[in-house]
């Protein structure tokens, strides 16, 4: 095909060649510009502006190595004086090629040889900024521009520089320094954009500002700007990341009032929404209605997540073969979510499986993904299977982390196994990473299990060492242990050391306190800790109340367990009127009544239950 008269120079004049080499950059046919550049240095017609047009050509062919050749021929020949045309050419191939310091140095450049920046200047230094979320240096720069145009008849701050240091403070998730901003571009009697007002609201949205986001779009619409879908869809994002799924779904129907296509993002972002609430209904209604056009593999993630966070995970793994039947792709996400959706219901062999569909798509398994089928494995007590798929991770080229040893931990306090719970806290020690209260809790719930009082209370000790503080749970967890062991004595040692630690106890830890007094004999003791629950507002519950009654009776102290039925009888009294209509009344004092031993069962009789609770 031959070329046009503008694509090339006709009278063999310098001008002429600066057309043809504009021409060829608008088309970008970098590889001509350079060889019509090439014909005018042979020509001696070359000037700056050649130079600058070939430069342009390059950048918009994407050639930024050829680009930088040019600007280092412009540097060398000192025939030639670069314009500010061409250090605007210029930062275009260092903000691609090369990074924000190289793009401020040449900036400095251009003020050293007395070239005035334009706003295309400063747009492209702002946006290299806003790219390497140096949003403090674009607010440095965008302060520098304003002064720059004091006094001069063209403004370089108009409304697109404006909008380039908002875009760098949106990268930035710097939304309460973007609303600053445009308050001044208010105050400069500048007119937003669209695009001012779209930034903006995207800015909102990636901190959950949701609010803030539709009071920006709420203006837009007031100022009778053509909102665009890309506007609503950063709405909807708003809402979806703070869980508005009423709201997310109110602005999807405004789409179409609005006259205006929604896209795969607006109802992925509606569907995630949906998922963030809880709403599993709705997310897959969402997805029912949007059809395939409208949906990806992302869209049916959030579906997936939402089923999975109820324990769906008959809907999660349908909705994963309906992945496959539309020949979508399915992610690491996916079925990292599918598996979560089988934890919830201890489903382990589903999620194995899934594992092993993973592995035959040839898509890696992630630590997540893993993470989660170990814990399926735990929550179903099969402990081998998610000891031995923590032991694989390393041969799928996966780092466990603290979170894969926290899921084969509790694998292995649920199977009773405290001796392999300590060997796995040892191994993820070797491997320095940081345990945390869950790690622990769960080591101590294993000693529990077993009654090794001993190596629970050295877990708890060892707490202050990792720099983590003792919880109502890791604390419960060692005086079940001592409870069972009918270690009385250091189970009323670990209440008074509660305190020091600011410990805060509830019914769980009274009620194992008890039952160590109550194992280990000491009547007094379990009286006392009851009267001092009830002092502290902590309401016993029947197991507290008949593990003092057992106690009681054990030391064949009847007239303490008389009177101490009788406080039963008064204390659930006071609960009756807070009983759910319907439900079925039950005589508790009757039920604690037979846990004691039948010897002093006359004596109970004596006893009147004439008035029910």
């Amino acid at each position: 095909m031959g070329r046009t008269c503008a694509d090339r120079p006709l009278d063999g004049t310098a001008v002429s060649y600066n057309k043809a080499i504009t021409a060829q950059g608008k088309k970008q046919r970098w590889e001509a510009a350079l060889g019509l550049l090439a014909t005018a240095k042979q020509r001696a017609l070359a000037d700056v502006v050649t130079y600058t047009a070939a430069l342009s050509a390059c950048i918009r062919g994407s050639s930024w190595e050829k680009a930088l050749d040019i600007w280092d021929d412009v540097k060398q020949d000192r025939r030639l004086e670069a314009d500010i045309q061409t250090y605007n050419a210029a930062l275009g191939a260092f903000e691609k090629f090369l990074g924000w310091q190289e793009c401020l140095a040449l900036l400095r450049e251009a003020g050293e040889v007395d070239l005035r920046p334009t706003g295309a200047t400063f747009c492209t230094c702002l946006g290299v900024c806003g790219k390497a979320s140096q949003w403090q240096l674009a607010l440095a720069i965008l302060g520098e521009a304003q002064s720059t145009g004091v006094g001069h008849q063209q403004e370089l701050c108009d409304v697109r520089t404006y909008n380039a240091a908002l875009s760098a403070l949106d990268r930035a998730s710097q939304w309460e320094q973007g609303l600053l901003l445009f308050a001044q571009v208010r105050l400069r009697q500048v007119q937003p954009s669209v695009v001012s007002f779209s930034t903006l609201v995207s800015a909102c949205g990636r901190v959950s500002a949701w609010q803030r986001a539709l009071c920006c779009l709420r203006e837009a619409l007031v100022a009778a700007l053509q909102i665009n879908t890309i506007t609503l869809n950063s709405a909807i994002s708003a809402c979806e990341k703070a869980g508005q799924w009423q709201a997310a779904l109110h602005l999807l129907e405004s789409l179409g009032a609005l006259r205006l296509q929604s896209t795969v993002v607006s109802w992925s972002a509606a569907v995630s929404a949906c998922e963030k609430a809880g709403q599993w209904q709705a997310a897959l209604a969402l997805l029912q209605v949007a059809g395939p056009s409208l949906t990806n593999a992302i869209t049916y993630n959030a579906a997936i997540s939402a089923c999975a966070a109820e324990g769906m995970w008959e809907r999660a793994l349908q909705l994963l073969k309906d992945i496959q039947a539309r020949m979508l792709r399915p992610t690491e996400v996916t079925y990292a979510a599918a598996i979560s959706a089988c934890e919830a219901s201890a489903e382990w062999y589903q999620a194995l499986s899934l594992l092993k569909d993973m592995n035959s798509k040839h898509l890696p398994p992630s630590c997540i993904a893993c993470n989660s089928a170990i814990s399926t494995c735990a929550r179903a007590t099969e402990w081998q299977q998610a000891l031995q798929l923590l032991a694989c991770m390393d041969g799928m080229h996966l780092c466990p982390d603290v979170t894969s040893y926290n899921a084969a931990i509790s694998a292995c306090d649920r199977a009773m196994d405290w001796p392999r719970a300590l060997s796995l806290l040892g191994e993820l020690d070797a491997r320095s990473l940081e345990a945390t209260v869950v790690t622990l809790g769960a080591c101590i719930s294993a000693c529990e299990e077993a009654s090794k009082w001993q190596s629970a209370l050295s877990l708890l000790a060892s707490l202050p060492r990792r720099r983590l503080r003792p919880n109502t749970i890791t604390l419960n967890a060692a005086l079940a242990a001592c409870g069972r062991a009918a270690q009385w004595l250091a189970a009323l040692e670990l209440l008074s050391w509660s305190r020091e630690a600011a410990v805060e106890l509830d019914q769980i830890s009274y009620s194992a306190a008890v039952a160590g007094c109550q194992e280990g004999g000491v009547w007094e003791w379990a009286l006392c800790l009851l009267w001092q629950a009830s002092t502290l507002s902590h309401r016993p519950d029947a197991t507290t109340f008949g593990l003092a009654l057992r106690a009681g009776e054990d030391a064949e102290q009847h007239p303490v367990v008389l009177a101490l039925l009788g406080e039963v009888r008064a204390f659930f009294g006071e609960l009756a009127p807070f009983r759910p209509p319907g439900e079925e009344e039950k005589d508790v004092a009757q039920v604690l009544t037979a846990m004691v031993l039948p010897a002093a069962a006359s004596d109970f009789g004596k006893i009147s239950f004439d008035r029910g609770l």
